[in-house]
């Protein structure tokens, strides 16, 4: 087996750091985030943060719907073809659309796609696009 990453000999190691880090690390380390001198004298005070109230108006989205367009492509990303699982085993794909509800893109199956995150990230950014050739 190949590994990524080759182990040091302890004498390169130790040359390596003798010659990279500074004779005096440990002082600098025990006083970098308390220099002499930098006590906060003044109290704590309470911050108030505004609190916004927001109404908006946009196309509903079914969550069901998403969930059967990821079906559709067996949990794999359409341009690439990866079915990528996170570390609890769910799929990381999302439902996108082709041409995006702003633009009066309807909510048929045919108008979406399921997208790796990164894809869909260049895609909701004009970074990529996708477009009938048939």
């Amino acid at each position: 087996m190949q590994l990524a990453v080759r182990r040091l000999p302890d004498e390169d190691f130790a040359r390596i750091v003798r010659l990279g880090l500074p004779e005096d690390l440990e002082r600098q380390e025990a006083t970098r985030y308390e220099p002499e001198g930098s006590e906060v004298t003044e109290k704590a005070a309470i911050f108030e943060r505004p609190v916004l109230e927001r109404l908006t108006r946009r196309p509903f989205r079914d969550v069901a719907f998403r969930r059967k367009v990821r079906e559709a492509y067996d949990y794999r990303c359409a341009m690439s073809g990866l079915m990528l699982r996170n570390g609890e085993g769910r799929p990381e794909v999302q439902a996108a659309h082709i041409r995006p509800v702003e633009h009066n893109g309807s909510g048929s199956v045919r108008n979406w796609l399921s997208l790796a995150g990164t894809l869909l990230w260049m895609s909701d950014r004009g970074m990529i696009s996708f477009a009938d050739y048939g």
